[in-house]
């Protein structure tokens, strides 16, 4: 029983570094806040992953909108990791209250971000380069004749 204690303590440093690395995955500028645009931005493109470039991401771009007012943020500013990290321990536990599970879980998630992550920056056009040097406040990019919101911006990266 005392070596179940030690594994339950290494998962649960485990799980902590993979939410870290998940927040860190969906921070795409890099200043130690989550916020609204990213959430949603990510998600989107992890749902382009799973359903392919012409899929309309409008019906996620709106759960997660939700999500975060609801589970994060009511007023949708930013959020801390503390923050996430309670939130993804809720659905976590909600998933599975195994933690070797929730740790597979986790490893998904995190693989799933890290690929959008990749994607994100080859979305934008040249067209939407050009809008975004024009204007930085432009939250949307073009993609299969859709539009996106994202918090991308040249020069952001993921990690």
């Amino acid at each position: 029983q005392g070596n179940r204690r030690t594994d339950l303590g290494a998962v649960a440093r485990r799980l902590e570094e993979l939410m870290r690395e998940l927040f860190r995955h969906h921070d795409l500028n890099s200043n130690g806040l989550l916020e609204e645009t990213e959430l949603v931005s990510l998600n989107e493109c992890i749902a382009r992953l799973h359903h392919g470039e012409d899929f309309d991401t409008s019906q996620v771009r709106q759960t997660y909108k939700d999500l975060f007012r609801s589970r994060l943020s009511p007023d949708g500013g930013v959020v801390p990791f503390g923050t996430f990290q309670v939130y993804c321990k809720q659905v976590m536990e909600d998933l599975d209250p195994d933690p070797e599970a929730q740790e597979l879980i986790l490893e998904q998630f995190v693989a799933e971000a890290a690929a959008a992550c990749a994607l994100l920056p080859q979305l934008r056009t040249s067209r939407d380069r050009e809008a975004s040097e024009a204007s930085e406040a432009d939250p949307f990019i073009e993609l299969g004749g859709q539009s996106i919101w994202t918090a991308v911006r040249p020069g952001d990266n993921c990690l």
